[in-house]
């Protein structure tokens, strides 16, 4: 399984992600795989897009996209993530659109509120606040 073959797959793992964790698989769905060596993946994020990088690093979403890619695969791999302009397009734009598009996307799609940035999260909550009650 090279680097090619983990590509191809990629999108198949980006929608096992979002099967487990919605979330998740919005915040990977602008991350490309860019480079493998050995059992080591990196997968890299549009220059712009340290939030979602920063997500994805949080461990249990790292273990729900190594899950993933187990999967799809078929041999565990120890993902790291880097921001990279390896990550964008031909045109030099994010594969996956820009960080205001993923933010607000991400926002909607949660029913989430934006904390300001020197807003500290309440201990043990995630950053990420719901509007209204519960589903």
């Amino acid at each position: 399984d090279g680097l090619e073959a983990i590509r191809e797959l990629w999108p198949a793992v980006i929608d096992l992600v979002r099967g487990e964790n919605s979330l998740i698989g919005a915040v990977i769905e602008v991350a490309l795989p860019v480079a493998l060596d050995g059992s080591r993946l990196t997968v890299a994020f549009p220059a712009g897009f340290s939030f979602n990088k920063r997500k994805a690093e949080d461990p249990a979403y790292r273990g729900v996209v190594g899950a993933a890619l187990a999967r799809t695969i078929g041999r565990r791999l120890d993902v790291v993530y880097e921001l990279s302009e390896q990550a964008e397009g031909q045109d030099g734009q994010p594969l996956g659109g820009d960080e205001e598009e993923m933010v607000a996307k991400i926002i909607a799609e949660f029913e989430a509120v934006e904390l300001s940035e020197g807003h500290e999260p309440a201990a043990g909550a995630s950053g990420v606040q719901r509007q209204g009650g519960g589903e």
